[in-house]
């Protein structure tokens, strides 16, 4: 690393821990993380309510009847994702954090840390699509373990949709923000905010393909 890249990396040490800037963004993201944390489930029990009643051939607004019906049981589900999702960290981090504080000044070594990612998130992509088809036997009443074959027995389906419209996703969002780079000022800011627009339609649109699937193959069953 150059010196000026050494001057402005002890700059932003020396300013983050001399100061309460980082204690007050650290508060920050944790209250931001933990109304996320109560939003996310009630927003997906509305969703999944509404799906339900589509399905059977009715018309209406059923989110918020969701949220209210369903909220029990899809926290459940979510708080027990966050548990599966997160419980590789307890092995992964003290394996990976040498590498991503070597990173920070040589970037070149992050490599060493990729196939540890990379596992990681194909662990928490499987463990969110079976969950997400046992929610969806739950909240219909069908009962979860004849969900869990579902899901099973069509894997490769149910793969190839997560594959296909959250990897749109991504390069849009990184295409989205790429733009927001290159022009500054308000066309630059509402760019950005769009790129986490399409990011919730594409997520919205990946939870009734996966529903489609299920409901399909439940109704055959």
């Amino acid at each position: 690393m150059n010196s000026a890249n050494s001057c402005f990396f002890y700059e932003g040490e020396m300013a983050l821990t001399q100061g309460d800037l980082i204690r007050t963004f650290a508060w920050l993201l944790i209250g931001m993380l933990l109304i996320r944390m109560v939003l996310t489930p009630l927003i997906h029990a509305g969703i999944y309510y509404n799906l339900h009643q589509e399905a059977k051939g009715e018309r209406g607004l059923f989110f918020f009847q969701g949220m209210k019906r369903l909220w029990k049981p899809v926290t459940l589900f979510y708080i027990l994702e966050t548990l599966l999702v997160f419980a590789p960290a307890y092995w992964l981090l003290p394996k990976i954090t040498p590498t991503l504080l070597a990173a920070v000044r040589e970037p070149s070594v992050l490599m060493g840390a990729v196939p540890y990612i990379a596992c990681w998130l194909l662990y928490a992509c499987l463990i969110r699509l079976v969950l997400l088809y046992m929610q969806f036997g739950k909240t219909s009443g069908n009962g979860i373990f004849s969900a869990v074959i579902i899901c099973s027995r069509h894997i490769g389906k149910a793969a190839a949709l997560t594959l296909s419209i959250g990897g749109t996703a991504v390069v849009l969002q990184l295409l989205f923000s790429g733009f927001s780079l290159m022009w500054a000022g308000l066309a630059g800011l509402i760019l950005q905010q769009a790129s986490y627009f399409i990011g919730s339609l594409f997520q919205l649109w990946g939870i009734a393909a996966q529903y489609h699937v299920w409901s399909n193959h439940a109704r055959q069953s």
